[in-house]
């Protein structure tokens, strides 16, 4: 995973027209450099960091490496699985803050198109 990682953070930042060093603000061009070859592993903070440098959505970097870690999945079957996980996680929960993630008004919700649960077509 870590060198699919690195794949998709340098082809992200290379479509974006930036260069290690417009990442000075947020982290060394070294570690910037260690990232891409996939000598280390970023934490989660500073996936979020990274992403908002490039300009992306965090999930959008991961999910490209998702995407280059699994070659035989493709986006679309990834973004509906993802849908369904999320949707099963919120209808199954306890927690009040979990299950208002799972509204109507949910994202979620509403790019999925209606209120059930739908088993994605993997």
């Amino acid at each position: 995973m870590r060198q699919a990682f690195a794949k998709a953070l340098k082809t992200a930042r290379k479509a974006h027209g930036l260069t290690q060093e417009d990442f000075s603000s947020v982290s060394s061009r070294t570690y910037v450099s260690t990232l891409e070859r996939g000598q280390k592993s970023p934490t989660l903070d500073k996936i979020g960091t990274i992403s908002q440098t490039i300009g992306i959505n965090h999930l959008s970097l991961l999910t490209l490496a998702h995407l280059y870690f699994d070659k035989d999945s493709n986006l679309e079957a990834v973004l509906e699985q993802i849908r369904f996980e999320i949707n099963h996680i919120c209808e199954n929960s306890s927690p009040s803050w979990v299950k208002q993630i799972s509204s109507k008004e949910s994202p979620v919700r509403l790019m999925e198109g209606n209120v059930g649960l739908v088993q994605p077509d993997l």
